[in-house]
């Protein structure tokens, strides 16, 4: 909790420092960096709030491709919250513009979401109808994707199909990658083992135990596995808040740099404004110093030749 508090502090720092630098990448990176913390945290509002800013962000400047995993995400924060109407907007935003884009997984992910949704609020032919269109779409493609045949065998389940609800079941555990998708593998196993256990089948019931048995103890390093994702997020937000500072510090010194020549122009120029306004002053001194003397000069044999008359008459 300390460290998800001193990450989020941190992440808030660096999208304030990011809303300064106006740079829209970094902003949404910040934002999205926050709302997943905070979702972590199970703090759907929030993180809800941090999403809705990375959608306006990216709306902003038109980037769709950008926006694409945003509306999923909001799609999911959402349905956690239990707003099933805006999730199926924001699924279906999501599947439009996977279209637009012609993103084959993108269509088949949006609409086994479609089908949780649907699910969700009851409409479970609905809901079939999705999670079969993004099967038939990844089988097309031969696109591995075992969210859709998962949910429609919980599905089966729920209308007590066991028979169809295994044959999924079994159709995902030959997916190649299912054991990376942790959670996926974890939910299988624990549905067919709730269903050997109905059929007191006694291999079956040992085998899916063994299997859950070790993802358990997998359990701790997983968590550490978490706690060090949140350490390199806070690392990642951090890094962003020393760029953004670095960034600030530079056009900080650039514009006193700016500042101080211009100042020294304005000096310069203001020497030799003043230079010339005294040269002009001391020329025109000279000026009127000589007329003067010239003046003198015609007035003295004038007093001269008047004396010298006035004495003789």
């Amino acid at each position: 909790m300390c460290e998800y508090s001193q990450a989020n502090a941190l992440g808030v720092q660096a999208k304030n420092d990011a809303l300064g630098s106006d740079d829209p990448i970094l902003i949404s990176s910040t934002l999205e960096s926050l709302s997943y913390l905070a979702y972590k945290n199970k703090d759907y509002n929030k993180a809800l709030g941090y999403m809705h800013e990375a959608e306006a962000s990216h709306r902003k400047k038109a980037n769709k491709i950008a926006l694409l995993p945003v509306m999923n995400n909001l799609g999911i924060l959402y349905r956690n919250t239990g707003n099933k109407e805006k999730a199926k907007y924001y699924h279906d935003e999501a599947l439009r513009i996977n279209k637009d884009n012609e993103d084959v997984f993108g269509v088949s992910k949006s609409h086994s979401n479609k089908g949780r949704i649907a699910e969700d609020k009851g409409n479970c032919n609905q809901a079939k109808e999705h999670y079969l269109k993004a099967i038939q779409i990844s089988e097309e493609h031969g696109i591995e994707n075992p969210t859709p045949l998962v949910n429609l065998a919980g599905l089966f389940i729920k209308a007590n199909d066991i028979e169809q609800a295994k044959f999924y079941y079994q159709t995902t555990l030959n997916q190649s990658n299912i054991k990376e998708k942790k959670v996926e593998f974890r939910n299988i196993h624990t549905a067919l083992l709730d269903i050997t256990f109905n059929e007191n089948d006694v291999f079956e019931i040992k085998k899916h135990a063994t299997i859950l048995g070790r993802l358990d103890s997998k359990a701790a390093l997983n968590k550490e596995k978490e706690r060090v994702r949140i350490l390199e997020k806070q690392e990642e937000l951090l890094y962003d808040k020393l760029e953004l500072e670095t960034k600030q510090t530079s056009a900080k010194a650039i514009q006193f740099t700016l500042f101080v020549v211009l100042i020294l122009l304005l000096m310069i120029l203001f020497y030799f404004i003043q230079r010339i306004r005294s040269m002009r002053y001391l020329n025109e001194r000279n000026a009127i110093s000589l007329e003067l003397k010239v003046l003198r000069s015609q007035m003295n044999p004038h007093f001269i030749f008047n004396a010298l008359t006035t004495i003789q008459n």
